[in-house]
């Protein structure tokens, strides 16, 4: 009896390489769709991150220091700054060097905001990503909102996400004294 050879035919070769080309291209591409998401995904985050820290310190700083002693002298908006005047000693007028200004400042050129406590001044927004930022005041509430894109200088899309953060500052009440 003959034997028999098995070979590979020029046809099978073919078919078994376009199937091996599939399969790489297929794992390729879910290997960059899954970078291109973890990356992106970790920019909304770290942005996320950034203005929460802004928001919380304005929250903190401007109720904290109304409640810590002095009255509210004046709150002032221009759409992209706040000034607090504290009357330290509350003696009704501006004078005193215990008197102070706590401002918050929206900056547009290096796209962040800066803190001023008439102590301190501090640049709250780390990477410069801050692209928007607006401020309103109606009684005892001042609305805050921030819009922070991962690079500002460019149009908004995956690579370059966009959020918007919202808060409303409740500030403590404050009486006349008798």
């Amino acid at each position: 009896m003959p034997r028999i050879i098995r070979s590979v035919t020029l046809l099978e070769l073919l078919i078994a390489m376009v199937l091996l080309t599939v399969v790489i291209l297929a794992v390729g591409r879910i290997d960059y769709f899954s970078r291109f998401q973890l990356i992106s995904s970790d920019r909304r985050v770290r942005l996320q991150n950034e203005v929460t820290y802004i928001l919380e310190h304005m929250t903190k700083s401007l109720v904290g220091t109304a409640d810590t002693g002095g009255a509210i002298g004046n709150i002032s908006t221009d759409g992209n700054s706040i000034n607090l005047a504290i009357d330290s000693d509350k003696d009704g007028r501006w004078s005193n060097t215990s008197d102070r200004n706590i401002w918050y400042r929206y900056n547009v050129t290096p796209f962040n905001i800066m803190y001023n406590n008439g102590i301190t001044s501090e640049n709250l927004a780390t990477r410069g990503v801050i692209l928007n930022n607006t401020y309103s005041y109606t009684d005892n509430y001042i609305n805050v909102s921030i819009t922070a894109r991962w690079d500002p200088g460019k149009d908004r899309s995956p690579e370059n996400p966009e959020i918007t953060m919202n808060t409303t500052i409740i500030m403590p009440s404050v009486s006349a004294q008798r």
